[in-house]
């Protein structure tokens, strides 16, 4: 498996970008074990649909492209606000540890300093 490199802002806004570009959801899967077909946009329930695309897999591939409209916006959001929170989070631990000169007068933050040092340190290991 490769190195783990995290996505950039960039690269995510590419990826919504192509969720944004594709045919508008919800995608439906129909059929039956033999034919399998997509069927996704504004007439998707009507007699022309804006997409079909025709499956033949036995592998479950069809399930996650058709949930794939979905659940990839959905994903990216989700990275959006961890990468938002992690940021904030990551401020307060370095304010935190600034008081690292405090410990030796004030007993109480020694713990807490400790704990966002070893946080921040943790991300260098």
């Amino acid at each position: 498996m490769s190195e783990h490199k995290p996505i950039t802002d960039q690269e995510l806004n590419e990826i919504l970008a192509r969720c944004e570009a594709a045919t508008p959801g919800p995608w439906m899967l129909h059929g039956n074990e033999g034919t399998k077909v997509i069927i996704a946009g504004d007439y998707a329930y009507q007699e022309k649909p804006d997409l079909i695309i025709d499956i033949c897999s036995a592998n479950n591939d069809d399930i996650f492209i058709s949930h794939a409209r979905e659940d990839v916006p959905r994903l990216a959001a989700e990275v959006k606000r961890l990468k938002a929170e992690n940021e904030r989070l990551q401020q307060v631990l370095k304010q935190i540890s600034s008081f690292r000169h405090c410990c030796d007068d004030y007993r109480g933050y020694c713990g807490a300093v400790e704990i966002a040092t070893e946080a921040l340190e943790g991300d260098n290991k």
